[in-house]
C-alpha cells in the first residue's frame, strides 16, 4: 500500500491507520502511527520599488513596495537598509543606513495570516551619516512556520538633493 501526502496539505500532525480486511470480511487494524507534515518552503518576496542601481538624496526618505507570497501564512515582514563599510580584504562593517520597520500580522485565530499581500513602507534615513556609498534595501519575510526569506535592491544615497522655491507653488507668473 502507498499514500501520497498532496503538495497542497498545510503543516499538521496526520495519524495514520492501516485497516485490512480478510476473505471472509474480518477486519483488523494496526496500530496508529504520527506523521508530521512540514512546509520547508520558504515565501516570496519581490522588490518592485525602489528599482534596483537607483539614487536619493542623503537626507531623503526612500519608498519600498515589496510583494510577499506563502502558502502557510505570512507571520511578519521586515524592511532594512544597510552600507558595507570597509576595504573587501579587511572585515567589513554592517552600517544602518535608515531606520528597520517591521509589520506583524495577527496571529490565528484571532484573523488569518495574509498569505499574497503587497507592502509599501517608507525607509526614514539615520540622521547624522552624510556619506554617499550604496546601500542595500533587503526586505525578508517570515512565514507562519518560520520559514525566511529576503530579497534585496541596491541604491546609491548620496548626490543632490533638489527643491524648487521660486515661483512659489499655485503663484500666476505674467
Amino acid at each position: 500500500f502507498q499514500f501520497s501526502i498532496p503538495t497542497n496539505l498545510t503543516p499538521r500532525q496526520l495519524r495514520i491507520v492501516g485497516i485490512a480486511y480478510d476473505a471472509s470480511g474480518i477486519r483488523s487494524t494496526s496500530v496508529a502511527q504520527t506523521l508530521t507534515v512540514v512546509d520547508s518552503t520558504l515565501p516570496t518576496i519581490t522588490i518592485s520599488d525602489p528599482v534596483d542601481n537607483s539614487s536619493f538624496p542623503l537626507s531623503g526618505q526612500v519608498l519600498v513596495r515589496a510583494r510577499v507570497q506563502d502558502a502557510s501564512g505570512i507571520r511578519s515582514v521586515t524592511y532594512r537598509g544597510f552600507a558595507l563599510r570597509g576595504d573587501s580584504a579587511t572585515n567589513r562593517t554592517v552600517v544602518d543606513r535608515f531606520s528597520p520597520v517591521t509589520v506583524t500580522f495577527p496571529q490565528p485565530p484571532a484573523i488569518a495570516m495574509p498569505r499574497d499581500t503587497t507592502l509599501v513602507r517608507f525607509l526614514t534615513p539615520i540622521p547624522g551619516d552624510n556619506t554617499s556609498e550604496v546601500v542595500f534595501i533587503v526586505v525578508s519575510a517570515t512565514d507562519s512556520l518560520g520559514n525566511v526569506a529576503a530579497d534585496t535592491n541596491r541604491v546609491t544615497v548620496g548626490g543632490p538633493s533638489v527643491s524648487l522655491t521660486n515661483p512659489v507653488n499655485g503663484k500666476q507668473v505674467a
